[in-house]
């Protein structure tokens, strides 16, 4: 159980960080689309 319970919890850990990278980028991606601000 608590085995178990620490594999949880890394891979929970784990997704959370490429999570909030993720949506970070997902959030940049988004608003400069819609903004269209031009980038030269």
């Amino acid at each position: 159980m608590r085995y178990g319970s620490v594999s949880i919890s890394q891979r929970v850990k784990n997704f959370d960080h490429f999570s909030i990278f993720n949506h970070f980028h997902l959030w940049i991606t988004t608003f400069t689309s819609i903004i269209d601000i031009p980038m030269e």
